[in-house]
């Protein structure tokens, strides 16, 4: 039987230099049937488009490989709906610019999507790597197989594109990425995927997940508007679905981002709706004290002591909303 088309759709920024070894980890698939859709979205005078297309060019014998160059940076999702645009594949696959795949990921997903045809996406787990002191650690999303929606409006964070296959018409169907939102895209997206079909859940790491100071993470003005634009947009299914208290866990998290960010006097009224959603848990209460107290570098200074408290007690940092905002897996889609 013939091999269906996956369509792979790698958006780069100023990662020229990583580019190659992500590329390589596609040409190293078991799965041979595939096109790599590459598109620069550097503007065409930065020195990293034309080191892009050098690393491109050492590929051109491939036929199955595709530079697509934006005429100015538009952002990643943006970059990543010009693949889908361009994508001739049944499957679309997604691969950050400085991830790296294990051998076994297309081949493995593929396979379970032909063998769950209701299914319209396929996920698995990732390895996390510091990139600045490269230590690594397993990342099991352990998300629900049975009301995946409900698990994701629970935790406020979803799963790296880098991890995902997409039937292409499920990923069509339900608009694509939403490039006008400054963070949470891929959170976004999982949640609209969740609303439209199944899922095929893959539970072993099958790529490298890099983490690096030059991505959206540290941006914590953007990720408190991405975080407030999908928690408003989708406040009817919380209450709805009796997560009004997991609804103010976000909004103590919109406390912590809006903090971090200098902004003192919205962050206490991000902790006082928490509090008002969720009266019996402490910690929207701790952090407004910190907040009036100190603001930003007491709110640092107690977190770094509260978390060097959990390690030492054997403590984990929370999996959800409202622990630390640099604790929980939130995506790179904004680099």
């Amino acid at each position: 039987m013939c091999e269906p088309l996956v369509s792979i759709v790698l958006p780069t920024y100023k990662r020229s230099a990583k580019l190659k070894a992500t590329i390589d980890s596609v040409f190293q698939q078991t799965y041979g049937n595939w096109e790599l859709i590459v598109v620069d979205d550097n503007h065409p005078s930065d020195p990293h488009a034309q080191q892009t297309e050098r690393v491109v060019r050492d590929y051109r014998d491939h036929p199955n490989v595709v530079l697509i160059k934006h005429p100015a940076n538009r952002g990643a999702c943006a970059a990543r709906n010009t693949g889908i645009a361009a994508a001739r594949g049944q499957y679309i696959a997604f691969l950050d610019d400085d991830d790296v795949w294990a051998a076994n990921k297309l081949a493995l997903q593929v396979q379970e999507l032909d063998r769950n045809s209701e299914a319209g996406f396929a996920y698995c787990d990732l390895v996390c790597v510091d990139s600045t002191s490269g230590t690594r650690q397993v990342i099991h999303f352990g998300l629900s197989k049975d009301d995946l929606f409900v698990d994701l409006l629970k935790r406020g964070g979803g799963i790296c594109t880098s991890a995902l296959l997409v039937r292409k018409e499920v990923l069509m169907a339900v608009g694509g990425f939403d490039a006008s939102l400054p963070s949470y895209q891929d959170y976004d997206l999982l949640l609209r995927l969740a609303l439209h079909s199944k899922h095929v859940a893959i539970d072993i790491p099958l790529l490298d997940y890099n983490v690096a100071s030059d991505g959206i993470s540290r941006n914590y003005a953007a990720k408190f508007r991405g975080k407030k634009i999908l928690i408003d947009r989708y406040r009817t299914h919380y209450r709805d679905k009796g997560l009004v208290g997991y609804y103010g866990r976000h909004l103590e998290v919109l406390g912590d981002y809006a903090v971090l960010d200098g902004w003192r006097w919205l962050a206490i009224g991000c902790y006082a709706k928490s509090i008002a959603k969720r009266p019996a848990s402490p910690s929207p209460y701790l952090k407004l004290i910190v907040s009036l107290l100190g603001g930003r570098t007491l709110y640092t200074l107690a977190s770094q002591h509260y978390h060097k408290a959990r390690r030492l007690l054997g403590g984990a940092s929370g999996d959800g909303a409202g622990a630390s905002p640099m604790s929980t897996y939130q995506g790179k889609s904004g680099k």
